[in-house]
């Protein structure tokens, strides 16, 4: 998959009530903590979707997924990105106040901009 593929498709996989979460990469129905590719998974964090989506682990470097993330945080606002620094997504996927439309709103903007650069 392309990073362009890979944020469509964690968007989309983050899109339902319900299929975001906070603290962990992925979650069961019954709120345990599971591996992003877990198949009991029922809800994702913004890294574990991109993880659950291009069938990589935190622990590899898929060039893609990898590309995918730096997407997601140059689309950070300049404010996040002063607070956030880099690598640090998960903080802001984890932060007080954060929404599942906040984050697909930053998925919106950083598919956007994979698209016009096209």
């Amino acid at each position: 998959m392309t990073s362009l593929e890979i944020l469509k498709a964690a968007r989309q996989l983050l899109s339902a009530p319900g299929a975001w979460t906070t603290g962990m990469y992925a979650k069961s129905c019954t709120g345990f903590p599971v591996q992003a590719d877990s198949k009991i998974a029922s809800c994702w964090c913004t890294l574990g979707a991109v993880y659950k989506v291009s069938d990589s682990l935190p622990t590899e470097h898929d060039p893609d997924a990898d590309d995918a993330i730096d997407r997601l945080l140059t689309s950070l606002s300049d404010h996040s990105r002063q607070y956030f620094l880099e690598g640090e997504i998960g903080d802001w996927n984890d932060a007080p106040g954060r929404t599942q439309g906040d984050v697909l709103a930053l998925f919106d903007k950083a598919i956007a901009a994979a698209e016009s650069a096209q």
